[in-house]
């Protein structure tokens, strides 16, 4: 991934800027950095600071580590260690995006196509990968990420949705889909619609459709979650405390809801939802328990 573009004791490099009253700054410190980008339109900011050796700002295809084209975006971007990778990329207007990497060989790569979307990155520690893209308005995506070598992404098409989550650990990986309007992956007296806390956990959740909401939970290590909602207003949560979990879960259909628990290991539970207005709980405490539900109309 990396080249030697510029090295020395301080690298300033900015492309042209073009178009009136943008705003861009930019503080490096260090050894090797290099940071480019470009500014179409009218009053947008951008704001980028590195500090450690070696830490790029840059999309390799165009050169341009950051883009705004439109008004009234903002971006700010922190690099803080060594090794580290940024893009962050802004079409459309009033646009906001914020990414924060501190430690070494961190990526993160974000983009907005549309207006009124915010999108924020965080991630501590080394070896982490972060991947955020918006096509529509009014999204919300956030990504904290806290340990080595963890995965996350969310891709959002449509308009209004939200998506919010935390790894915490070591080895975990979240993908996160939506498409619709008005979906939302948010634990609401967290702030926390994925969360994983511990070490190799995997999960799947995607969204397709309307006014969906999800909350997806694992507590422990080498826990599996494979979820999907497909359709209008279906409610699902699940959480998983323990080790050695699996869950896979699907709604097709409209109005539906589930509720998947399991505290303790290796418990498996298997949920089919089709048509509407189902209503499925699931609930395993010990180990090796497994459990199938499967809901349908009648023809």
């Amino acid at each position: 991934m990396k080249r030697l573009l510029l090295a020395g004791t301080l690298v300033f490099a900015l492309s042209a800027v073009y178009a009136q009253n943008n705003t861009a700054t930019i503080l490096q410190s260090g050894n090797g950095n290099y940071a480019d980008g470009e500014q179409t339109g009218n009053n947008n900011t951008a704001t980028v600071t590195q500090t450690g050796d070696d830490n790029y700002l840059i999309w390799f295809g165009p050169n341009q580590g950051f883009r705004q084209v439109g008004d009234d975006n903002t971006l700010s971007v922190t690099q803080t260690g060594n090794g580290n990778d940024a893009v962050h990329w802004q079409i459309g207007n009033n646009n906001q995006g914020t990414t924060s990497q501190v430690g070494d060989d961190n990526y993160s790569e974000v983009g907005q196509y549309g207006n009124d979307n915010v999108m924020a990155v965080d991630q501590q520690g080394n070896g982490n990968y972060a991947l955020i893209g918006q096509f529509g308005d009014m999204n919300w995506g956030s990504i904290v990420q806290l340990g080595d070598g963890n995965t996350a992404t969310i891709q959002q098409f449509g308009d209004d949705n939200y998506a919010d989550g935390t790894q915490d650990g070591n080895g975990n990986q979240a993908y996160i889909s939506q498409s619709g309007t008005g979906n939302s992956l948010n634990w609401f007296s967290a702030n926390q619609g994925f969360y994983q806390l511990g070490d190799d956990n995997y999960m799947e959740f995607s969204q397709s459709g309307n006014n969906n909401q999800g909350v997806q939970w694992q507590h422990g290590n080498n826990n599996v979650a494979y979820v999907s909602q497909t359709g209008d207003d279906n409610y699902y949560e699940s959480g998983s405390y323990g080790n050695d979990n699996y869950i896979e879960a699907s709604q097709d259909g409209t109005f539906n809801y589930a509720l998947i628990g399991q505290f303790g290991d290796g418990n498996t539970a298997l949920l089919s939802q089709t048509g509407d207005s189902h209503s499925a709980i699931i609930q395993q405490f010990g180990n090796g328990n497994y459990a199938s539900v499967t809901q349908s109309n009648a023809p």
